[in-house]
């Protein structure tokens, strides 16, 4: 007999995340990466991570997507030039839904 096992992630909102779309402007996204927090939010069905301390900049990757981070100087630079299907990531406020900040 052969059994399969299905796991399913489940995400659970910390540290004042919402999780309702609507609740998080791109000024708390700015204050937040200025504070060095890191920040998961999911927009267009796919998961992002933004680390706010890294190196010499804030860091971003889409989930299961290492490979394809890119590294912004600030949080201005990350809004602007940063893109998800297309969309730049100050356009997606307040759209994106936020998981952990």
């Amino acid at each position: 007999m052969q059994t399969s096992l299905k796991r399913e992630k489940t995400i659970q909102l910390v540290d004042g995340a919402t999780g309702a779309v609507g609740n998080y402007s791109a000024n708390e996204f700015i204050m937040d990466c200025t504070m060095g927090k890191d920040i998961e939010f999911a927009f267009g069905g796919k998961g992002y991570t933004v680390l706010g301390w890294w190196k010499d900049g804030k860091r971003i990757a889409e989930w299961y997507g290492e490979e394809n981070a890119k590294v912004f100087k600030d949080a201005d630079d990350m809004l602007d030039n940063f893109k998800m299907d297309g969309v730049r990531l100050r356009d997606a406020f307040p759209e994106i839904e936020v998981l952990l900040h």
